[in-house]
């Protein structure tokens, strides 16, 4: 006796094929939204990573203006220039430490200059941010001045 497949019907046939993947309509759509969603988090991601530029930024200053006044204490007066790439003032006295300028190098994209008068300091700085915000740095506060 030969025994033959049992037959299913076309249908049937064609409901099994269909359901074992995606249609090329649910992967369109699942792309769109994810496009969506990815335009809608990108520019808060990148605003994000500004403010935390300009944190670090900040940060730095506040580690400068310790060591300034550590100077002061030490020698009593504040440096009357201090060469950046050094870290020493102008009678060879460090005045930075080497880890401090190497924080600068990631966290300021340019020390404008700095200046003494009359005892007080001011150290203007540009931020690693997109619109290299300006940062100043004065003996009772750090002052952000936007672009």
């Amino acid at each position: 006796m030969i025994i033959s497949p049992p037959v299913i019907p076309a249908a049937e046939r064609t409901r099994e094929r269909n359901s074992s993947g995606f249609t090329l309509v649910e992967i369109l759509v699942a792309i769109t939204i994810i496009a969506i969603l990815s335009a809608l988090c990108y520019p808060v991601y990148t605003n994000y990573i500004d403010k935390a530029k300009i944190t670090r930024a900040i940060y730095s200053l506040e580690e400068t203006r310790k060591t300034l006044e550590d100077y002061h204490i030490t020698v009593g007066s504040y440096p009357t220039d201090i060469n950046f790439t050094t870290g020493y003032d102008p009678q060879g006295r460090p005045v930075l430490s080497p880890m401090l300028l190497e924080s600068y190098k990631s966290s300021l994209s340019t020390v404008d200059s700095y200046v003494l008068a009359d005892d007080t300091y001011t150290l203007p700085v540009r931020a690693t941010d997109k619109k290299h915000t300006r940062l100043v740095l004065t003996l009772g506060q750090i002052i952000t001045q936007g672009p």
